[in-house]
């Protein structure tokens, strides 16, 4: 009897030994993949508020430029004996927005990149920006078409004529949408400064090692202003 009861407790040892180790296994092997899921999900909502802050940044300087046209262009307005010599100082203040649509593709195509998030109120905010940035940029182009439209035969009536006021006004408008958008998406997700510092380091030093980056902003902006100078050139030596 006791050799019977001593084999049904060590088949019974068995089975509880051999079950718990199935439950270990499968339920570290789930914390495991929910972990997982955890950062790839904190790693694509950063990549996305370290691009909408980018845009963001050079939102802000365009607006800043245009501003500074606005005052330039005012004052020599109220001064007309200052045009020749001041008309140059406007090249300095031509803004242009200098971003990719790689994020923004990822982020719209994908829907796995949609399910991971899995917070509809942050990709609709999202979504919202990016529309808006677009918006902005084409005000940034319009702007800069419509100046370059008679720049060849730029005169104090032309100065006075074109009306980069309204282009500010557009662009302050955005501006302001995108502003509250981005903070809204910070919120949603709870995310904070530090991680967005930590992300732009190791975003960094991943850069650092591929190679030398080329500046893309101080590169494009010669090929932007030399045709107008030279125009502007020209047409005050005839």
């Amino acid at each position: 009897m006791k050799d019977k009861q001593s084999t049904w407790n060590g088949l019974l040892k068995t089975i509880f030994a051999t079950t718990f180790s199935i439950v270990l296994t499968f339920g570290t092997a789930t914390l495991i993949e929910r972990h997982k899921q955890a950062k790839e999900k904190r790693q694509i909502v950063l990549m996305l508020m370290y691009d909408l802050g980018n845009s963001l940044n050079q939102a802000r300087q365009c607006d800043s430029l245009i501003k500074g046209f606005v005052e330039v262009q005012t004052q020599i307005i109220k001064e007309p004996a200052t045009f020749e010599e001041s008309t140059l100082m406007l090249l300095d203040y031509m803004p242009r927005m200098n971003y990719t649509e790689t994020i923004e593709t990822i982020f719209s195509s994908n829907i796995e990149t949609i399910h991971t998030i899995s917070n509809v109120y942050f990709v609709e905010k999202a979504s919202e920006f990016y529309q808006i940035r677009k918006r902005f940029n084409e005000n940034v182009d319009q702007f800069e078409d419509s100046f370059g439209t008679f720049i060849l035969s730029f005169t104090y009536e032309d100065l006075v004529a074109f009306n980069a006021c309204q282009h500010f006004v557009r662009s302050s408008y955005l501006l302001a949408d995108m502003e509250y958008l981005y903070l809204q998406c910070k919120q949603i997700m709870k995310v904070t400064d530090e991680e967005l510092e930590a992300f732009y380091q190791e975003r960094q030093k991943i850069e650092d090692a591929s190679g030398v980056k080329e500046n893309v902003w101080e590169t494009k902006i010669p090929s932007v202003r030399d045709p107008w100078l030279k125009a502007i050139e020209n047409t005050s030596i005839q």
